[in-house]
């Protein structure tokens, strides 16, 4: 797991723990803090910024926080919000979930590479969403 330390005050200077990180004034990412007894404050860093920015443990780096106004703290596909924006009783369901739920649906679809598969999925999960099957990890299990 990567990660990157961050210091309270920073912590303390935002309303939200949502925010939206630069990483070497080249990558913006969507994350947010967390805390533990024995980290402190810090932020994950996912396995493919790691590999593009060549970062290994103990490398310094810069970090920029700003704050997230985006809808739902993440970039919503566009494919997911154009199926969003044909299914009613989906979006309503989506609006209706936790953020937290609403931002794992989305990080599966974001992940996924291909422009078709996305469509894919995105279809599957606004059916899986009518079905009341609202949890990521229930979504996915429940899909072909």
């Amino acid at each position: 797991m990567h990660y990157a330390l961050v210091p309270q005050d920073v912590v303390e200077s935002f309303d939200s723990k949502r925010v939206i990180c630069t990483i070497n004034n080249s990558i913006d990412f969507h994350c947010a803090f967390n805390f533990s007894k024995t980290k402190g404050n810090y932020i994950y860093i996912n396995k493919s910024i790691v590999k593009e920015l060549h970062l290994h443990p103990g490398k310094i780096i810069s970090l920029v926080y700003k704050k997230d106004t985006t809808k739902y703290q993440f970039e919503l596909p566009e494919e997911f919000e154009e199926v969003l924006k044909t299914d009613k009783h989906a979006l309503q369901v989506f609006n209706s979930l936790k953020p937290g739920n609403q931002r794992g649906i989305i990080h599966l679809i974001a992940k996924i590479k291909s422009t078709d598969k996305r469509i894919e999925k995105s279809l599957s999960f606004a059916e899986k969403l009518k079905m009341g099957i609202t949890k990521p990890r229930d979504i996915v299990k429940n899909s072909p």
